[in-house]
């Protein structure tokens, strides 16, 4: 007579599972030091053959154990970000005030019990529209290897140049950058948050 059991197409008569079912009973019986050094009886490739049958079922049934936690974990983190949702939309509500507080005060930071409000401002970025007229500029200036070189290593250079001339040099623009906001909440890193 045989007996089928679930997991990975195995199967073994009711006399082979019964035996291991009993060495895996008294295993268990046995105090945990000598249980994990008492050896399963093997006495042949059959009964070998059934231990690893028995190995592929536990391992299924590890799988689904790991396949039935993970779809939890997976159910638990969609509700904590919609949760978390909810909240971080009441956060920006008070951030939205807080930042007009700010901008309104014209104070650069303003320390309070609860934190700290801080109004940074943004620093302007040199663009290059057209590196061709960019180029031609660059070799009309003293040391136009300063400039020409590379662009983008450039891009500090032409920026003192524009603060100590006032001249744009061809081909290149200024890009404004907007100021920042950021609420410091004690114990926690700032949030900053672009305007």
């Amino acid at each position: 007579m045989t007996e089928r059991h679930t997991g990975n197409d195995w199967f073994m008569d009711t006399e082979e599972f019964a035996g291991l079912m009993s060495e895996m009973e008294a295993q268990a019986a046995q105090p945990e030091a000598d249980a994990e050094h008492a050896l399963p009886t093997i006495q042949d490739e059959r009964k070998a053959e059934a231990h690893l049958r028995a190995m592929q079922y536990w391992q299924s049934q590890i799988d689904g154990i790991d396949a039935h936690a993970e779809a939890e974990i997976e159910r638990i983190q969609q509700w904590a970000n919609a949760e978390a949702g909810k909240l971080e939309r009441k956060m920006a509500w008070h951030t939205r005030g807080l930042k007009a507080f700010c901008w309104s005060s014209g104070a650069k930071t303003i320390r309070l019990i609860a934190g700290t409000l801080k109004r940074r401002k943004g620093r302007s970025k040199v663009e290059v529209e057209d590196e061709m007229a960019y180029n031609k500029w660059a070799l009309t200036q003293e040391n136009p290897l300063e400039f020409w070189t590379k662009v983008e290593a450039a891009k500090k250079r032409i920026s003192k140049h524009i603060k100590e001339t006032g001249e744009i040099p061809a081909g290149t623009d200024i890009k404004p950058a907007d100021d920042t906001f950021s609420i410091n909440l004690p114990g926690r890193p700032d949030s900053d948050e672009e305007e």
